[in-house]
C-alpha cells in the first residue's frame, strides 16, 4: 500500500471485497490470533504488549495484503516465538508453523488482483497442493530436529548432516514438480 492510499480509499477497497476475499483476509487474521495463542502454551509466557502488536499487524496485513505488511506480520510472529518461547522444538511447534503458512498463504491469495476480485477454483486449488506439501515438509523438518536434538556423541554431525540432505532432496523434490508444473 502507498503512502498516498488514505483511510477513506482504504475503506472503501474493504467494503467491495468480494465472499472469498473477505474470507481470506479473516483467515489471516485468526491464523495470527492462533498463533498467539501458541505462544503461552508453548511455555512462551504473557506478553500483552507484543500480543497487542500482533494482533495490530493481522488486522493491518488483513486490509491490506497487497502491502509490504503481510511479510512484516510473518517475520514479527517468528522473531517474537524464537525470542519468547524456551523449547522450540515443543508439540507446539508444527502447529505454529502451521498458523504461519495460513498467514502467508492466505494473505498471498488476498493480494491477487483488486479486493472483489474471486479467485479461479484451478488457482486455489494449485494453491491448496503446494501448502499441503509445505506442511508435510514443515512436520517432516521438526521431526528431523527433534531426533537430531535428542543425539550425542560422535555420531551427532554426521546425523545432522543427513538430516539436512533429507530436507535438501525434499526441497529439490518440490521444486522439480512445480517447475514441471509452470507452462514455459
Amino acid at each position: 500500500m502507498s503512502a498516498a492510499v488514505s483511510p477513506a480509499d482504504l475503506l472503501d477497497r474493504l467494503s467491495a471485497t468480494s465472499r472469498q476475499q473477505r474470507l481470506l483476509r479473516a483467515a489471516v487474521v485468526a491464523a495470527a490470533g492462533c498463533f498467539l495463542a501458541l505462544l503461552p502454551a508453548a511455555g512462551g509466557g504473557a506478553h500483552p504488549w507484543l500480543t497487542g502488536v500482533g494482533v495490530v499487524l493481522a488486522l493491518v496485513a488483513a486490509a491490506a495484503p497487497e502491502s509490504h505488511v503481510p511479510l512484516v506480520l510473518v517475520l514479527f510472529l517468528g522473531t517474537f516465538w524464537y525470542v519468547a518461547t524456551p523449547d522450540r522444538l515443543g508439540a507446539a511447534t508444527v502447529p505454529a508453523a502451521l498458523a504461519l503458512l495460513v498467514v502467508h498463504v492466505a494473505a498471498t491469495l488476498a493480494s491477487h488482483g483488486p479486493p472483489s476480485v474471486t479467485l479461479e477454483g484451478s488457482l486455489l486449488r494449485t494453491w491448496v497442493v503446494r501448502t499441503l506439501l509445505c506442511g508435510a515438509a514443515a512436520a517432516g523438518l521438526w521431526l528431523l530436529a527433534r531426533a537430531a536434538a535428542g543425539l550425542t556423541g560422535p555420531a551427532a554431525p554426521a546425523a545432522v548432516a543427513l538430516a539436512l540432505l533429507v530436507v535438501l532432496g525434499w526441497c529439490l523434490l518440490v521444486a522439480a514438480r512445480i517447475a514441471r508444473a509452470r507452462p514455459h
